[in-house]
């Protein structure tokens, strides 16, 4: 029994030491070709792909940093620097490069003021640029900076450093002409050069910066980094040099613009102001404004709404964007259109009683005048601003007269100037208004248009250019605010664009009307005398009073009016009268009467402009 059981249990022992041998000659066997087959997959790694995963390898401390290209500065006529590139320190992220975000988040928050809207508009963005840096907080003092510095070595992803910052030397005083910038946003996206535009984060958004922002940006540089672990540079290799954008020369005079500006501050109006010559604009100015370093950025939702709902439209373009009645401005032109057809004459008088009736009707038109002007010539009925008369005239030319006679000084059409959104203004006609309105015309408007109101609207540039058109004596020319852009040190000057020259069957009519303006300044019943007195260089001038409400058939004054329904002041003028250097148009909104609230702008910012040839 005993030898049995010995026997058997040698055998078990064999066959247990044949399965672990069977095993073991089974793992050998499964670990060498394991182990061939990394020899070949390393070798294969080696020969064959040795560029790619050494290319990897550099990529671990190799990093290309795009560097901004600076962009175009703005200069005035006179060499002026309206527009400079500036640096402030940001606080910066690569949410990619960020382990735990919203942690890293709070704790930046505990070392810098970082307001709730800014970190909104960082997780927004960051959203969609994982692998960007995304800025989270702007203007960071001396301290902020500081504070950040001795603490970055506790965060991934996370940078302080100067960045590009627009400067506009006169802020307020330019800024509906200049524009400004802000983030780009995802509709920008879907329209620029994303190469072009390679860490870039701002994008014209208004006025020329927005209008010439394709020369105005340039072209990126790249920078070969070395980075340690944490993405922090340690040393710079080669560099791709930025292309700066091209540098812009204005046809404004700075001068004259902040003088323009300060004479609207508190009031709500623009000021255009032309050289006739070239079209030049040499001041645009719209009041209320705004400072166009606080929209750079991201703005709170309480901001926005100040800004951007305001009810006084400080964001509001009102040289190319304000429509406006032109009321009696228009008269000169009127004047011209009367002599041109045939029903005016210079030596012709018309008596000018308190009304006009349309044949037929019972309805007065009043004048402002409350007792009537009396007997006037054509000049005297510009000097003193008679209504009666251009009622009567406007009616005997018709309303299809007029929209021909006036449309080539520039009224109801845009002027091309060089700046977004610019808007037609309103020159009526029969057929205007049976498509718009879908109704016929009558008598009655044909007799507002004739003093400037009714459907007729005009922009401040509009009234300036036609004011230009006056001086020249029919050349049209485009007005515009880009005069020429230097690029690498060669500056390429613009031509003028002539847009038309209105001929007249009698060129004295030109003499007749600007002699007539004269004396709206000059002559002792002039309505804008006092705008004159002193002044030793003649002045030609027109002055507007543009209703705001209807008064129907009662006679008021507008001081009698809360102010918001007072009318609006304006006055036109060129100077010197026989030589003129400057055209001009005032508009001040409620102000009244031009006479007394635009006229004296007008005349102030005429001695500023010309001084320094008077005094030659």
């Amino acid at each position: 029994m005993n030898l049995l059981t010995s026997s058997s249990s040698r055998r078990h022992t064999q066959r247990r030491l044949a399965s672990i041998d069977r095993r073991f000659r089974f793992i050998l066997t499964l670990g060498t070709l394991a182990l061939l087959l990394l020899l070949v997959r390393i070798g294969w790694m080696q020969t064959v792909h040795t560029a790619h995963f050494a290319a990897l390898s550099t990529n671990n401390h190799l990093r290309q940093i795009v560097i901004p290209s600076p962009r175009g500065l703005i200069f005035d006529r006179n060499g002026t620097l309206l527009v400079d590139n500036g640096a402030q320190y940001e606080l910066r992220l690569i949410p990619a490069q960020v382990p735990n975000l919203e942690a890293t988040l709070a704790q930046l928050r505990e070392l810098v003021p970082i307001k709730d809207h800014e970190l909104k508009a960082f997780k927004r963005q960051s959203r969609t640029h994982r692998h960007t840096m995304n800025s989270l907080k702007q203007y960071l003092s001396e301290e902020d900076v500081a504070r950040l510095a001795v603490n970055l070595h506790r965060f991934s992803g996370v940078y302080v450093g100067a960045y590009p910052w627009r400067r506009y030397t006169y802020r307020e005083a330019t800024s509906h002409t200049l524009g400004y910038m802000s983030r780009i946003d995802a509709e920008d996206m879907k329209r620029i050069n994303l190469h072009r535009y390679r860490n870039t984060h701002r994008i014209g958004r208004s006025g020329l910066e927005r209008q010439y922002e394709e020369i105005l940006h340039g072209l990126p540089g790249l920078l070969q980094a070395q980075v340690n672990a944490q993405g922090r540079i340690l040393k710079t290799d080669d560099q791709k040099i930025p292309s700066p954008g091209t540098n812009l020369i204005l046809s404004l005079d700075t001068k004259l613009q902040q003088a323009a500006s300060q004479e609207l501050e508190g009031k709500e109006g623009s000021i255009v102001a032309i050289e006739p010559s070239s079209g030049d604009i040499l001041a645009m100015a719209s009041s209320p404004s705004y400072d166009p370093d606080l929209l750079g950025g991201s703005i709170s939702q309480a901001f926005y709404q100040q800004i951007f709902e305001n009810p006084n439209k400080p964001m509001l373009n009102r040289a190319v964007q304000g429509v406006y009645s032109p009321g009696s401005t228009i008269k000169p032109f009127m004047a011209l259109a009367g002599l041109e057809s045939g029903n005016a004459h210079p030596s012709r008088e018309f008596f000018a009683g308190p009304t006009f009736k349309l044949p037929n009707s019972n309805r007065p038109f009043r004048d402002w005048k409350e007792q009537g002007h009396g007997w006037v010539t054509l000049a005297d009925s510009i000097t003193q601003s008679c209504d009666v008369f251009f009622y009567s005239l406007a009616h005997r030319m018709g309303v299809q007269y007029i929209h021909d006679f006036l449309a080539p000084f520039g009224f109801g059409q845009v002027h091309n100037v060089d700046l977004p959104s610019e808007l037609p203004g309103l020159l009526p006609s029969p057929k205007w208004k049976r498509a718009s309105l879908g109704e016929p015309w009558y008598p009655e408007e044909t007799i507002n248009i004739g003093i400037g109101q009714g459907y007729m609207l005009a922009t401040p540039l509009q009234l300036a250019v036609a004011t230009a058109a006056l001086a020249t004596r029919g050349l049209r020319l485009r007005p515009r605010l880009l005069r020429g852009f230097e690029r690498d040190g060669a500056v390429t000057w613009l031509p003028s664009e002539t847009v038309t020259q209105i001929h007249l069957s009698n060129p004295q009519w030109w003499q007749h009307v600007t002699d007539a303006m004269i004396d709206v300044v000059h002559a002792p019943n002039g309505t804008a005398q006092r705008s004159g007195i002193g002044a030793s260089y003649l002045i030609a001038g027109k002055t507007g009073t543009a209703q705001v409400i209807n008064y129907g058939d009662e006679y008021m004054e507008s001081e009698d009016l809360p102010e918001h329904l007072r009318d609006h002041a304006l006055f036109i003028a060129f100077a010197p009268a026989y030589q003129p250097k400057i055209a001009l148009a005032v508009i001040v909104e409620h102000g009244g009467h031009g006479s007394t609230a635009a006229a004296p702008i007008a005349r102030r910012l005429l001695d500023l402009y010309l001084e320094d040839d008077l005094a030659l």
